[in-house]
This record gives structure tokens, sequence and C-alpha cells, in this order.
């Protein structure tokens, strides 16, 4: 298809903390969809592109951040929520680690509630 994606995106919907340039002051966003490349985040506040952005997902035993730098600002069609595309980039080994980790939770998170979103699909 069309999809020039190297990495297959999961699609979800995941409530995250967005940390920008490192404020001190989080952004709350949905998750969207995410893969190993990048992910889209909807949020409220519009994001620079090119900001240092780092996410973070709670999980049962903590958070994991996995760090990452805005592309662009994108509107989601689902207004008035703008949209922030990240993109993961060349990590460290160790950062790597967490972003397999966020992965996993993602996709364990999103295979559970597979039936529950398939039904609000048929709402929207």
């Amino acid at each position: 298809g069309s999809d020039r994606r190297k990495h297959p995106r999961i699609k979800c919907f995941v409530a995250v903390e967005l940390r920008v340039n490192d404020s001190p002051n989080p952004i709350w966003g949905n998750l969207s969809n995410t893969s190993a490349g990048g992910c889209l985040v909807e949020t409220a506040n519009p994001v620079n592109p090119g900001a240092k952005v780092e996410i973070g997902l709670w999980v049962p035993n903590g958070k994991i951040w996995v760090k990452g730098f805005a592309l662009s600002g994108v509107v989601t069609r689902s207004a008035p929520a703008n949209g922030v595309r990240v993109r993961f980039d060349s990590m460290p080994s160790s950062e790597r680690d967490s972003l397999r980790q966020f992965l996993k939770f993602i996709q364990e998170t999103t295979r559970a509630s597979h039936s529950e979103s398939s039904y609000i699909q048929l709402l929207k």
C-alpha cells in the first residue's frame, strides 16, 4: 500500500504525559498510534516542530520514558485536539530497551482492549 513506514504501527488509545524541551510542566495527551520509529500523540496544546519530547507511559510498576523529537504538529480529525508526530531517534541501547518495553506494553494493552475498541470503531 501507500504506507512508506519501516515499522508497522500499532493503533492505540493510551494516556501519556509529554515533557517538551525539559519543561517542568507536563502536557497530557493521548497516544493514538505508535511504532518503533515514532508515534502520534493527540494533545490540547500544540508542540513546536523540532522540540525535544519525552513521552511518559504509566505501567503497573512505574513509568517508562521514551525520548524523541517533534516532527510536526498535525491537526487530527477529532477537533479540537492537536496532534504531534514524534520521531524516535537513533538511541543508545539503554533507551532502545525502554522503547521495547513501551511498545510491548502498548501492544498488550491494546490487544486486551481490542474487543472494546472494535466496538468504539463502529460508533465513529
